[in-house]
Order: C-alpha cells, then sequence, then structure tokens
C-alpha cells in the first residue's frame, strides 16, 4: 500500500466533509441542531470559497470570480436564513451549490 501525501488528505478529508455536512444539512430535523449545523456548513462554504480562490493563478480571474461568487452564495445564505427569515430549504440549497461550485474550481 502506497501512503498518501498531503494533496490526497486535503482532497478526501474536503470531499469526506462535505458529503457528512451536506446529509446532515438535510438529515437533521432538530431545531437547534440543525441551526449549529447550518452555520458551521455556512462557514465552511466561505472557507472553501476562500481555499478555491486562493488556490488559482493570478491571470486565471474568471475562475478567481467564480470562487468569489461561491463564497457570495454562502453569504447570501446566511442572510436568506436569519435576518430575512425566509424559505429554509432555498438557504440549503444555495450553501449546497456554494460549496459544489468552490470544491470544483478547488479540484
Amino acid at each position: 500500500m502506497t501512503p498518501m501525501g498531503a494533496l490526497a488528505v486535503f482532497t478526501y478529508g474536503s470531499i469526506g466533509l462535505s458529503v457528512a455536512g451536506l446529509l446532515a444539512l438535510f438529515l437533521v430535523k432538530k431545531a437547534a441542531t440543525a441551526r449549529v449545523i447550518f452555520m458551521l456548513m455556512a462557514g465552511y462554504c466561505i472557507f472553501n470559497g476562500f481555499i478555491a480562490y486562493t488556490a488559482q493563478p493570478s491571470n486565471y480571474a474568471g475562475m478567481q470570480m467564480i470562487a468569489i461568487a461561491a463564497a457570495l452564495l454562502a453569504v447570501a445564505a446566511i442572510i436568506l436564513r436569519f435576518v430575512l427569515k425566509r424559505s429554509i430549504f432555498l438557504a440549503k440549497l444555495l450553501l449546497c451549490g456554494s460549496l459544489l461550485i468552490s470544491l470544483s474550481v478547488t479540484f
């Protein structure tokens, strides 16, 4: 068995954490726990957007803008969920989209 490098650990860890977070985001029904999971996932999505932004060289401006848009989707989900108190399901979908976009830009 070959040892895993740091990039493989980061990639598999990010994918595993993303899948676990998205499953928890949609499956947890208890209000207090769901709120905490939503905030953790929002922070993780913003962090992933930042990682996706910094992973691109400076001459890939389009990919950097997509990464910024992914992070802004997470901010829009927070505003939709807590400030406007509108559709919680739409906010969860925005987080899901933000995470998928930032992961695809990163890898």
